[in-house]
């Protein structure tokens, strides 16, 4: 994620994809603008169309930032 943040700040675009484009994106989506501090960042997710979609992928995107992942 160090990688792609800094991607985003240069003004560079980064893509990310799971299978589905729907779950694992939505979630890892969430953590990352999170990380860039933007506050809305679930409904900026929700509004490109994916999201977290399972309990699980829900917890960790509610959880982040945590100080060390385990992913």
């Amino acid at each position: 994620m160090p990688a792609t943040q800094a991607q985003l700040r240069a003004g560079t675009a980064a893509q990310w994809h799971c299978a589905a484009g729907i779950g694992r994106t939505g979630m890892v989506g969430i953590c990352l603008l999170r990380a860039l501090g933007h506050g809305d960042a679930q409904g900026l997710i929700e509004a490109a169309g994916s999201h977290p979609q399972n309990p699980a992928q829900r917890e960790v995107a509610a959880q982040f930032p945590w100080q060390r992942c385990s992913l």
